[in-house]
């Protein structure tokens, strides 16, 4: 096993979480294992250790940069953690979402409510406003009228006095005079 191969090995190892850490220890084991039973097998077929191990030593330099099943696995498995997070995260924000709409549907149907009641209270103003008006106008004419009275009561009894007055004078004058 090369040098590359190892430190490529012991950084994805590394990459990952501590737990992750040790199963990568026995893939690398296994994989030691894999060596040598590909080595053995090589040689049953009749290469030499050396042609073995140059054979091997090609195969792991062309598939350094490729993931292996266990890599893909542990992608696939923390992805879908995520998105599993994500969609329990998406769920609670949408209930929230959802708690908050009711609410407000709430508070406009009590809002409207209080509007349709002022609306009411309104218009009992507007017929109170309406009816003061109706007394305040008959109360002016009342007025209007008991001031002609007294005006033309006034000037009523100012006549008579002074016609009163001018049948004295005259009656006096005439009285004097005999």
């Amino acid at each position: 096993m090369n040098q590359s191969h190892l430190k490529r090995l012991s950084f994805v190892a590394f990459q990952n979480h501590s737990k992750k850490f040790f199963r990568y220890n026995s893939s690398i084991q296994n994989e030691r294992y894999t060596q040598i039973k590909h080595l053995k097998d090589l040689e049953s077929h009749g290469y030499t250790r050396q042609q073995a191990e140059a054979l091997l030593e090609i195969i792991l330099e062309n598939t350094k940069n490729t993931v292996t099943k266990h890599e893909l696995n542990v992608v696939k498995n923390t992805l879908v953690d995520k998105i599993d997070d994500l969609k329990k995260q998406v769920r609670n924000e949408v209930g929230m979402i959802r708690n908050e709409v009711g609410m407000i549907r709430n508070e406009v149907g009590m809002i409207r409510n209080e509007v349709g009641m002022i609306r009411d209270e309104v218009g009992i103003i507007r017929d109170e406003v309406g009816k003061v008006r109706d007394e305040v106008n008959k109360v002016r004419d009342e007025v209007g009228k008991i001031k002609d009275f007294i005006l033309r009561s006034v000037f009523g009894t100012a006549g008579i006095v002074l016609s009163t007055s001018g049948i004295i004078l005259a009656y006096l004058r005439f009285f004097e005079k005999v």
